[in-house]
């Protein structure tokens, strides 16, 4: 066997990635692509309705709602950086992936993963105070008090996702200089 393995560091000019070999042999593609397709469309249909609905009915424009409306732009964003990316790899056999394209993946996925439990904690902190303090919701948790925690969520996954992405994009990693011709061969 011969094994053609290059260490290389992600900061070489050089942009070098690695193949995706298991999804070659996968039977029964169509179906996975058909209900990938499926869960997408139904997913992003229901997020953009939601958000239309909230937009166009004005009793709506709450606290509780913007934090709502949060968790529907994470689920459409995650689903949006998941599924349309397997596409290529499931229908054109597309399974040379970049080590940028990789990174901004990963990225990508522990963000708006963070996020969707952040905002589902914000919908918990929101219900407890509607909850607990009655009375005092209304001036608790006012549209812009909300829209600044949200704000805050999102600067803070994004402190808490980038570093780990950047520190592991300078490690250096073996690279295949080929596509290998069988999984366990590079």
């Amino acid at each position: 066997m011969n094994f053609s393995v290059v260490l290389r560091n992600a900061t070489n000019p050089i942009d070098d990635g690695f193949y995706l070999v298991a999804f070659r042999t996968l039977a029964n593609k169509n179906y996975l692509i058909l209900a990938l397709s499926t869960i997408y469309i139904i997913t992003l249909l229901g997020n953009v309705v939601l958000l239309v609905l909230i937009l166009m009915n004005s009793s709506l424009h709450n606290p509780k709602y913007l934090a709502v409306c949060n968790l529907a732009i994470v689920d459409i964003s995650m689903n949006s950086v998941i599924i349309p990316q397997m596409v290529p790899v499931f229908v054109f056999n597309q399974n040379r992936v970049s080590f940028g394209t990789c990174f901004s993946q990963m990225f990508f996925m522990h963000f708006f993963g963070d996020m969707e439990s952040f905002s589902l904690a914000l919908l918990a902190y929101d219900r407890l105070v509607a909850i607990c303090w009655p009375l005092r919701y209304p001036t608790i948790n006012t549209n812009l008090r909300m829209m600044l925690i949200i704000a805050g969520i999102w600067s803070l996954v994004f402190l808490l996702d980038i570093f780990p992405v950047t520190l592991a994009a300078r490690l250096p990693y073996a690279v295949c200089s080929r596509e290998p011709a069988i999984s366990s061969e590079c």
